[in-house]
């Protein structure tokens, strides 16, 4: 197979040209640009979500899956009760509905598109200057139940609210430090 030599001239200007280009791709985050909070907020409290939920275990994991998220971000110390802390998230569930829209042969629901409208509040102690707020804050996502796991101990409906709250939180987070 015959092979037209290149020059090096014509090298050099292809990696130039692919250096230039590829720098220059669109993507950029949005907001003021570090994506880090103050370094004077050391501690931020994050209560219990309120709002009405179907089961006991949205709140439960949604709130676990937030504090989670913040800790890896921004590597703070979190903690539940307001006094003592630097900043408070509050976090308020307005809307939470859930919709079948995938069916198995037997005409059961196996898959839901879940909407959850929160109200956001992020803001500093003392003052209540606020950091960040949101008043109708949307997540939406779709799940499936149907025992994935293989358990017949383990209730699919939990397993769908565990991963629900986590892919919430990790949105949820990045939203507020975009912010920053």
């Amino acid at each position: 197979m015959y092979r037209r030599p290149v020059s090096k001239a014509r090298g050099w200007f292809g990696w130039v040209l692919w250096a230039v280009l590829s720098g220059a791709c669109g993507y950029a985050l949005q907001g003021r640009g570090t994506g880090s909070l103050s370094p004077d907020v050391r501690v931020i409290a994050i209560p219990p979500i309120e709002g009405v939920l179907p089961r006991a275990e949205v709140q439960q994991k949604l709130t676990q899956h937030v504090i989670q998220a913040f800790v890896a971000r921004t590597h703070r110390r979190i903690q539940a009760d307001p006094a003592g802390a630097d900043a408070v998230l509050k976090l308020e569930v307005q809307t939470f509905q859930v919709t079948p829209v995938g069916w198995t042969a037997q005409g059961q629901a196996q898959t839901f598109q879940v909407l959850i409208g929160l109200r956001v509040r992020f803001y500093r102690v003392p003052g209540e200057s606020v950091l960040f707020e949101h008043p109708n804050w949307v997540f939406r996502s779709q799940f499936s139940v149907g025992g994935a796991s293989g358990d017949p101990y383990t209730d699919p409906e939990v397993q769908a609210i565990d991963e629900l709250g986590r892919t919430l939180a990790q949105a949820l987070v990045s939203a507020i430090l975009e912010a920053f």
